[in-house]
């Protein structure tokens, strides 16, 4: 099965491509030709389709953009690496003609005109990582919080965001599958929208099916919304559910801070205490993606 990206993956909507993922068999072909512009909610979306993949003995392949400064994009994030990693097979697929126009002595993937923030070192706060157990969660709540001190990003919320970094992959780890987090802090050059960046996707089952057990059926998006509750939980412990309602009030704090939550059919978005349900007639994500925005202007 071929799913092919489109030329913006900006919202959680734009990850609809990789719907059908899941019902791929012998092989999944994830074609991002034609992408121009990938947020790191995209990154760790694919991710965790390969990861899926993984799980079902499949042949995973990405097929790379033909865009320089996409892939260059995607290997300062570390993904080209994390797929290659896996075994999973990189399709570079680039024109002639665009290798013909490279300078020479300039790797396939470099480009100096990014739209991530100069000040990081040309490299992601947290780079992805993949979190499979309880001390790689712990361990990248550490490696986000020495880039966040490194770039001067400290106070308020910032301190807060090791918190809902660590809430956002305990949950998918505890509910869901293996999963991936990353975070990038972005100039807004390309996007318009300058700030930090985090986001974790997993393949999971879902807000809907994990909380079935102890409340019944009910559509993603209400899953996803009831989860905001404190004490909801999946585990019918009533000393759990707190994570969550926690990275709500967090993202609460300030006015334009955005999170975002995907799960199969359901799409969530919390901005300045208001909640934006949207209940899709087809799968969005098989699994779980969660984003987190934090506008601030590293420039």
């Amino acid at each position: 099965m071929r799913v092919t990206a489109p030329a913006q993956i900006r919202e959680p909507e734009d990850l609809a491509f990789l719907s059908t993922a899941h019902l791929a068999e012998g092989s999944l072909e994830i074609d991002l030709t034609d992408v121009e512009w990938i947020s790191p909610l995209g990154v760790v979306a694919v991710l965790a389709t390969c990861l899926r993949a993984d799980r079902e003995t499949l042949d995973a392949t990405v097929d790379l953009p033909e865009s320089r400064e996409v892939r260059t994009y995607l290997a300062a994030t570390g993904l080209l690496d994390e797929v290659e990693r896996h075994g999973w097979s990189l399709q570079r697929n680039i024109p002639e003609e665009l290798m013909a126009a490279q300078a020479p002595g300039t790797a396939w993937t470099q480009s100096l005109d990014l739209d991530i923030d100069p000040e990081a070192t040309f490299a992601p706060h947290l780079p992805v990582s993949a979190l499979s157990t309880e001390s790689e969660v712990v361990e990248a709540s550490y490696l986000l919080d020495e880039a966040l001190h490194t770039a001067s990003l400290t106070g308020g919320l910032f301190d807060d965001l090791i918190d809902v970094a660590v809430e956002l992959a305990g949950n998918a780890r505890e509910h869901g599958s293996n999963c991936y987090i990353v975070a990038q802090t972005h100039t807004g050059r390309r996007s318009k929208t300058p700030g930090l960046r985090l986001a974790v996707a997993d393949f999971g089952v879902g807000f809907a099916r994990t909380l079935q057990e102890y409340y019944g059926e009910m559509a993603n998006s209400e899953a996803i919304v009831r989860a905001f509750e404190e004490q909801v939980s999946g585990t019918g412990d009533m000393k759990r559910g707190f994570g969550l309602s926690q990275i709500a009030g967090i993202v609460d704090m300030g006015p334009e801070n955005v999170l975002h939550i995907v799960s199969w059919t359901g799409h969530v978005r919390r901005a300045a205490g208001q909640v934006q349900v949207n209940e899709s007639a087809s799968v969005l994500f098989p699994g779980t993606a969660a984003s987190v925005y934090v506008p601030y202007s590293p420039l």
